[in-house]
């Protein structure tokens, strides 16, 4: 029976992608300062903007890897036509579509420089972005740089901002909320070490939504430092088919296998109980973001339903520690499907008495 925890062993082995083949221009014997990893997938609308936006940088010590993750729509011959002009560009193309979170595994296998940062390739970056990142990095001491983001609509519209609280921590290691210190935690915008994830085996988690979630604490556990600037340089574009913005019910069981990856990469580690209180507060944090987004006025009655049970499951799952560790990925679905099942106008007293069934009827002990 295949169990959500057997998904994330430690060192994580991970799946290797099929690569088609592989196209570069000009000489890659000079180690580039820092790695831009793109992956690729139905972007040709946006992905000219993305290209320019790199090439424009003031500066140039960089490779930008691109990975063409099983695209229909001509994305990766765009990619192939600026690789002709630009020897800096790479392109690496995978036989079929394993998810963003394959295609990064193979830009960080990939890449040759001592720093990684990632770039959706519907996003842009403002010209200053890498010199900015690197100029932080404090020549080498910071194994993560952290910058701000806006994000922006088809009309370029600046829909909101982020930026951080300028701040450096020198020994992560003895913060317990270390976790925390990055409000956005998505990969992007930020510059990384790559031996944080070569030396600690890190992957991806593939075919899962928020993988982000998943990844980057597990990077701060494992960094010794961290700087943060008030760069705003990265302009996250919010299009109507993204993440973010459509709601299914994998969107709310994936959440779930994302923090238990970190849980169980803490737990690995013997760290589980130093980092409870934070990890808690991680769960919370997300869970709240995702309702917000997924109770707004825009959003369908199937939306808001889906948000009431992704709050019903993230108590559930902090009250029985480990809970999704018994569950089969099979039947994590089931549960979703069978809270969208129940009568919602019901109180709410009710109404989880029914889901505390539900969850508990799709158990598997061990």
């Amino acid at each position: 029976m295949h169990h959500l925890a057997s998904e994330y062993p430690w060192p994580q082995a991970g799946r290797t992608p099929v690569i088609l083949r592989i196209e570069t221009t000009g000489s890659q014997h000079q180690m580039p300062s820092i790695s831009v990893i793109i992956p690729v997938f139905n972007t040709r609308a946006h992905i000219d903007r993305c290209i320019a936006s790199i090439l424009e940088q003031s500066f140039s010590d960089f490779e930008v890897i691109f990975i063409d993750d099983g695209s229909s729509d001509r994305s990766g011959q765009v990619v192939r036509q600026f690789a002709r002009l630009d020897s800096r560009i790479i392109l690496h193309e995978h036989a079929a579509n394993l998810g963003p979170g394959a295609a990064r595994n193979t830009g960080v296998a990939k890449a040759r420089a001592s720093y990684l940062t990632f770039i959706d390739s519907d996003d842009y970056v403002d010209s200053n972005f890498l010199k900015r990142l690197h100029d932080a990095s404090d020549r080498g001491y910071f194994d993560i740089v952290e910058s701000g983001c806006r994000a922006v609509d088809d009309a370029d519209e600046i829909l909101w901002q982020y930026t951080p609280d300028v701040a450096e921590f020198r020994d992560l290691q003895s913060i317990s909320d270390s976790i925390l210190l990055l409000k956005e935690t998505g990969t992007t915008q930020k510059l990384w070490k790559r031996s944080l994830f070569i030396e600690n085996h890190i992957r991806f988690p593939q075919g899962m939504f928020w993988e982000d979630i998943a990844v980057v604490p597990v990077l701060v556990l494992c960094a010794r430092s961290l700087s943060k600037i008030d760069l705003v340089g990265y302009n996250y574009l919010q299009r109507a088919q993204s993440i973010t913005n459509t709601r299914s019910v994998k969107h709310v069981t994936d959440l779930f296998r994302a923090h238990e990856y970190l849980r169980s990469f803490l737990t690995s580690r013997g760290i589980y109980e130093k980092h409870r209180s934070a990890f808690e507060k991680s769960v919370n944090r997300n869970v709240q973001y995702l309702l917000e987004h997924m109770q707004s006025r825009h959003s369908s009655g199937q939306s808001k339903k889906l948000a009431r049970i992704c709050g019903i499951m993230a108590n559930e799952y902090l009250t029985d520690n480990g809970i999704i560790e018994r569950i089969t990925s099979a039947r994590l679905d089931a549960i979703v499907e069978g809270f969208l099942a129940l009568d919602f106008s019901q109180p709410d007293a009710t109404l989880k008495s029914a889901a505390r069934r539900i969850w508990e009827s799709n158990r598997v002990y061990q």
